[in-house]
């Protein structure tokens, strides 16, 4: 999903949100729409996704990892930090589809 944020596929990005999609940070709750224009407010440079843990559940995937990323959110530059991820995933046919999201800078799980 993240090579589709970053190259702007923006209708294979709306694929792999389920319609009752919702995000969650600092700035609050999201659902798809909102959540799709954030992304389209991003213009990514580079990034890097490490520190994986996944556990399933039934049709389901929690996936949490680490992000660092480069590039700027409307205009301005975007914070240097790793950023905290958890992306809930479900099975739908053959595809996966995220049906939640949340984000929180690295510093502020210690």
């Amino acid at each position: 999903m993240w090579r589709d944020v970053k190259e702007q596929r923006w209708a294979r990005v709306e694929a792999h949100l389920a319609p009752s999609f919702v995000s969650m940070n600092g700035s609050g709750t999201r659902g798809r729409a909102a959540t799709l224009d954030y992304l389209k407010s991003l213009s990514l440079a580079e990034y890097t996704l490490g520190d994986f843990k996944t556990t399933t559940n039934g049709a389901d995937m929690v996936v949490t990892y680490t992000a660092r990323v480069a590039g700027t959110f409307r205009g301005q530059p975007l914070p240097a930090e790793p950023i905290r991820m958890m992306t809930v995933w479900q099975q739908v046919t053959r595809n996966w589809v995220a049906i939640a999201h949340s984000e929180m800078p690295a510093h502020a799980s210690k």
